[in-house]
């Protein structure tokens, strides 16, 4: 039978690509000549069928070179991958089981019924068939790849280092397998050894900014933001509109204090990448960091109308708009926050804020009353429905707030705040009890 190749992506969380098959070799002859031509024509047809994108007829004539020939495993296999190409993943795994029972010591039955079980996330049963392949054969590299991220997705990274250990063997320079083997280490732990792929990547590829950027990346989350600009500086030297390596720039510029340079780089990667909402929604939070909440609103504004649908982006712009005093946009927009996500604290929380800027008192009530009813024990909520409550002369319960803070948070700045104004209620002749 025939191996079908299977990609995995770098990262760990991978997709399986659907793969084509070419034409099948012709079915081995039934013992009847007659049913011999019959088996050929109609493979021939289905395969042509393939070919053109239509499924059904493929289906029908493969069907018929079954019937003609139903010890084939071939056929079950070129039939399963028109099921599936034509969407139904239930006929092409029944089509993987009968390619089982018919040839049950060779692998390729097993990996492709483990590849559908993968792609419909069971994972269980999967594991199982891939291994068994495996038992038959050995050196598969593709099954051995999908098995290693069956693995990673049951956190048993160990074992799925193990297997790539098993692909490179087969193939030493694979840098794409060297490149998913460090991911794997990183998750177990083995943070040497993954420097070592990362290593061996870039001697493999000197001119490719990949192998700096996964190390950079990887020194990156070990806490190394130094020795990570190293390595992402050169990438960029290399490929200067690399979108993953300006992001972990900025990352890194971050983790050293250096808001300036984060802006900078972002100017760099919405230069490259001007089409990208994710650039402009960095800027702007950096931009945020620094005080310029002019900037940060426009990159803001340009992050939505490039992804109008993403609620991180209008959370971001609301808040932006709020720094700025900007009491009219900030409650439009935080209006569009609170319809797409009703049950989310921090946007009522905010927009109570904007409401009692504006003096709308009852409406800031009701958004701090809603946040306490999702949230619970927010000490800050209390702390500014306190506040509304005693301007609203509300005193009685201003005081159970405060006193709610308190609690919470004795020790705290917050707490002690709250302490300060239950004594000057107190101090003007309001009865704290």
């Amino acid at each position: 039978m025939r191996k079908i190749a299977f990609v995995l992506a770098s990262s760990l969380l991978v997709t399986i690509l659907p793969v084509a098959v070419q034409a099948k070799k012709k079915p081995k002859a039934a013992d009847e000549p007659a049913e011999a031509a019959k088996t050929e024509d109609a493979a021939g047809k289905g395969n042509e069928a393939l070919k053109a994108g239509k499924f059904d007829e493929a289906i029908t004539e493969f069907t018929k070179a079954i019937a003609a020939n139903p010890g084939s495993a071939d056929l079950h296999q070129s039939r399963a991958f028109a099921y599936k190409k034509k969407g139904d993943a239930v006929k092409a795994m029944a089509d993987y089981s009968e390619m089982i029972r018919l040839a049950p010591k060779d692998g390729t039955g097993y990996f492709l019924r483990g590849s559908a079980l993968v792609q419909s996330g069971k994972f269980e049963p999967a594991l199982a068939d891939l291994t068994e392949g495996l038992k038959y054969e050995a050196n598969n590299v593709d099954a051995l790849r999908l098995r290693a991220f069956v693995y990673a997705k049951k956190k048993n990274y160990v074992a799925a280092v193990a297997d790539y250990d098993e692909v490179l063997k087969a193939k030493p320079n694979d840098v794409a397998a060297l490149n998913q083997r460090a991911s794997y280490k990183l998750a177990a732990g083995q943070k040497a050894e993954a420097m070592a792929d990362y290593d061996k990547m870039i001697a493999l590829e000197p001119k490719s900014a990949r192998g700096y950027t996964q190390r950079g990346a990887a020194k990156l989350a070990a806490g190394n933001a130094e020795a990570a600009l190293e390595d992402l500086n050169e990438a960029l030297e290399l490929e200067s509109d690399n979108a993953e390596a300006l992001r972990l720039r900025a990352s890194a510029y971050a983790k050293l204090g250096t808001p300036d340079k984060i802006a900078a780089q972002y100017d760099a990667f919405v230069t490259a990448h001007p089409t990208e909402a994710g650039g402009y929604l960095r800027r702007g939070s950096a931009r945020m960091e620094q005080k310029k909440y002019d900037l940060a609103v426009a990159d803001f504004e340009k992050a939505r109308e490039l992804a109008p649908t993403n609620p991180q982006i209008d959370s971001r712009l609301a808040y932006a708009y709020l720094k700025k005093a900007d009491w009219d946009k900030s409650l439009e927009v935080y209006n569009r926050v609170v319809e797409a996500k009703p049950d989310a604290s921090q946007p009522h929380r905010f927009r109570g804020f904007v409401y009692a800027q504006k003096g709308e008192d009852a409406k800031a009530l009701a958004d701090y009353d809603k946040v306490i009813e999702l949230k619970g024990d927010d000490a800050y909520t209390y702390f500014s429905r306190g506040l509304l409550h005693a301007k609203m002369k509300n005193y009685e319960a201003a005081k159970l707030d405060l006193k709610k803070v308190i609690s919470l948070s004795p020790k705290s700045d917050l707490g002690k705040s709250a302490k300060g104004r239950l004594d000057s209620l107190e101090s003007v002749g309001i009865k704290v009890g």
